[in-house]
């Protein structure tokens, strides 16, 4: 006679959590100033806009010209330097391990654009879909699923 101690297999998931840093690859639309002057924001900073929305205005001496969104999304008139670089297509790769490490270790301060020239740089709109998530925590594997809460 045999004797085995048996226990019931059940499918089920195995539920485990670790706090990771991350760092948000997004799609910014960079807005451009139409011409020279004062740039004067129409909505607030990080309000959500609709594509064709006025968004701000530039005084200049040739009258008032407007910037409308290209996209929807949300708008920031604060600009930290690093437009353009985080973009969610962007490839994982070398140049964008060291773009990150450098933007982590400036701390980058906001600077809010007041006067214009034609072509500058005055805002970026996050558009609405589209982002990845960059993270030092190794976790991919075939079938395997993480879960983000915020």
């Amino acid at each position: 006679l045999w004797a085995a101690d048996v226990t019931v297999a059940t499918n089920s998931e195995i539920v485990s959590s670790v706090a990771v840093q991350c760092f948000v690859l997004r799609n910014e639309f960079q807005l451009r100033s139409p011409g020279n002057g004062r740039y004067v924001p129409l909505v607030d900073n990080g309000a959500r806009v609709r594509v064709g929305q006025d968004i701000a205005r530039i005084e200049g001496p040739s009258g008032n010209l407007l910037v409308q969104a290209p996209v929807a999304g949300l708008i920031l008139h604060v600009l930290d330097g690093f437009e353009g670089d985080f973009s969610s297509d962007s490839v994982l790769d070398l140049a964008l391990v060291e773009s990150v490490t450098r933007y982590l270790a400036k701390s980058p301060g906001a600077n809010s654009v007041s006067q214009a020239k034609a072509g500058e740089l005055v805002g970026v709109i996050v558009g609405n879909t589209g982002f990845k998530l960059l993270t030092a925590m190794s976790f991919h594997s075939q079938g395997q699923r993480q879960r983000i809460k915020t």
